[in-house]
């Protein structure tokens, strides 16, 4: 299982790198956004097709690939700036850290077993396993919305204050 898991992590590496590289071009906060879109979109029929695919591992890897080592590395690749973004630089570190490690002990350890209870609701179907990483994909692009405006309103006022103290002669 380990060498799965480094198997698809490598295959993520160029794609996140190439993820840091187009949120120069388009914001972090829009890829975030795009890839978190593009993660819902895959969510239902990824997972039917790894259900129906028969056991094909070609088939399974390909959409894990596809989901995973793609898509989410649109998340992924900006995702420190993003955060580093939301907090003064002398709190800013403990401010990642929490917002980092705080939802991952909360939401993403139970995570497994509302899958669980999902497939068993499901009698076996993955269907809404699909629907809930549709639902949390909702929730990120809601929330990449929110952070990308708070950027750009947090830049046009650094804009404005700069403008009004070099007109006023002070300089920072």
């Amino acid at each position: 299982m380990y060498i799965v898991n480094i198997i698809f992590a490598v295959a993520a590496m160029p794609f996140i790198l190439w993820a840091g590289k187009l949120a120069d071009k388009l914001g972090k906060g829009k890829l975030f956004c795009m890839s978190s879109i593009a993660c819902g979109l895959i969510a239902i029929p990824g997972m039917k097709i790894i259900e129906n695919s028969g056991g094909n591992l070609f088939i399974i890897t390909a959409v894990i690939i596809l989901g995973w080592s793609i898509f989410y590395s649109g998340i992924w690749g900006v995702l420190g700036s993003l955060w580093a973004q939301l907090f003064e630089t002398e709190v800013r570190y403990s401010g990642i850290s929490f917002v980092y490690h705080a939802p991952s002990f909360l939401v993403a350890g139970i995570v497994p077993t509302i899958c669980t209870h999902l497939l068993k609701v499901g009698n076996g179907n993955v269907i809404f396993i699909g629907i809930f990483v549709a639902f949390v994909a909702v929730i990120s692009t809601i929330c990449g919305v929110v952070l990308q405006k708070r950027h750009d309103k947090a830049e046009k006022l650094a804009k404005m204050n700069v403008k009004i103290t070099s007109e006023v002669g002070v300089t920072e």
